[in-house]
Order: C-alpha cells, then sequence, then structure tokens
C-alpha cells in the first residue's frame, strides 16, 4: 500500500469516528437550524476561515464557563450579548494576562456595555420602523437625528439604531430634542450612557426615568454638567 493510499484511509477512518461521535440533531432542535445556517455559511473559503477560529474559541468559551456564567448568558435579552458573556470565559486570570489580553478584555468589555444600552428600556429600531412609528419618510427620521432632535447610535454598516424609550404614545417625547441638544459635546452612546446610569443627585434613579416622571429642568441641568465636565 502507497503511503499516500494509507494517509487516505487513516484519514477516512478519522472521519467516520468523528460523524459516529457526533449526535443526531432533530430538525425540531433550535441547535439544527443553527448548524445548519454555519454549513451553508461554510460554503464560502474566507467565512469558513472564519467560522472555524469563531467556533474554535466558542467551543472553548462555553467549557471554560461557569454554570453563573452559562445562567446569565443564557438569560441574555439578545444573542449577542449571550455570546460577549459566555466568551469572558476565555479571558485568563488577573496577573496572569498578557497586553494583547488586556486590549482584548477592554474591547470586550466595551462591547458587552454598548450591547446592554441597545438592549435597554425596550430596545431599539431601525430607521424603517422608526419612520413607520412616527408615520415619516426615513429620509426624515435621518433628519431629525442630524438636528439633533432624536439619538440615533451608529452601528457600523447597519447604520443607525434609536432607542424605542424616545417614544411616548403621541410621537418622541418632548424633553427628546432639549436632552439631546444639552448632552451635544457628546457623542450619542455617551448620551444614552448618561441617560441609562443611576445618579446619586436623582436619588439613584436614572436621567431617563426622571425625565419620564416629569423631573425635567433638574435633568437638563444635570445633563449640561456632564456635557461640560463630564460629571453628572
Amino acid at each position: 500500500m502507497s503511503r499516500r493510499k494509507a494517509i487516505s484511509n487513516r484519514t477516512r477512518v478519522r472521519e467516520r469516528a468523528a460523524q459516529a461521535a457526533l449526535p443526531v440533531l432533530a430538525t425540531s432542535d433550535p441547535l439544527y437550524t443553527s448548524v445548519a445556517t454555519l454549513v451553508e455559511q461554510s460554503k464560502e473559503p474566507l467565512r469558513r476561515a472564519i467560522l472555524a477560529r469563531f467556533l474554535r474559541a466558542a467551543g472553548t468559551a462555553v467549557g471554560r464557563a461557569t454554570p453563573a456564567t452559562l445562567t446569565q448568558a443564557a438569560s441574555a435579552d439578545s444573542d449577542v450579548s449571550a455570546v460577549l458573556t459566555t466568551l469572558e470565559a476565555l479571558m485568563p486570570e488577573e496577573g496572569k494576562a498578557s497586553d494583547d489580553d488586556v486590549i482584548t478584555q477592554a474591547q470586550l468589555r466595551g462591547l458587552e456595555a454598548r450591547q446592554r444600552m441597545l438592549d435597554a428600556e425596550g430596545g431599539t429600531l431601525s430607521v424603517e420602523q422608526m419612520a413607520r412609528r412616527l408615520h415619516l419618510t426615513r429620509q426624515a427620521v435621518d433628519l431629525r437625528r442630524r438636528n439633533r432632535r432624536l439619538i440615533g447610535l451608529p452601528v457600523g454598516r447597519h447604520g443607525y439604531r434609536y432607542p424605542a424609550w424616545q417614544l411616548g404614545p403621541t410621537g418622541i417625547w418632548s424633553w427628546v430634542p432639549a436632552v439631546v441638544e444639552a448632552l451635544s459635546p457628546h457623542d450619542p452612546w455617551q448620551q444614552v450612557f448618561f441617560l441609562l446610569s443611576p445618579h446619586p443627585d436623582l436619588g439613584g434613579e436614572t436621567p431617563l426615568n426622571a425625565l419620564r416622571s416629569g423631573r425635567t429642568e433638574q435633568t437638563l441641568g444635570l445633563a449640561r454638567t456632564y456635557a461640560r465636565y463630564g460629571l453628572g
């Protein structure tokens, strides 16, 4: 038997063993749809290479994650939040992390913070969804964002996501333009961070809840201080 043929036979044996070890998924299993999607995506070489690295990291993270981390991930508001929470299990313990690990961990925490803001208080809307809710065109929604009458969070090539909490029973809350103007020295992500963070001058309430309860002037004053000094 030639060396090439022997290697080919050993490869087939390993493949059969791997297939035998894999569980047979019922089509009703949510994992079946996910795996089918991955198989379809893997037909392109570049996507296949990225998927291989992603799945390797995901498998390691799930294996290392504590039951508490897995429970937190399973109850996350979105798939992205679940993934980010689980990936923290890959981070080395403090004192054992390299410079690259520290940078990666900071990036991961930044992504987690942004995802929490996207998920908070009813989540966010696409420009199309916001336009339908306001009975406006997409262009009109975009104009309001650019004129500081509406907060739109930039999310890369996906455009902007609009926090749903800006909408009241009859449209945009009247305080939204004033708050956006007061916070205008900061970018939209920092504006939302301020509005969703508990504030000691509001008795531990968030500025958003204070605005909802009618404490507009007090909250605007805190927003102007935050805009000027970066402090509430």
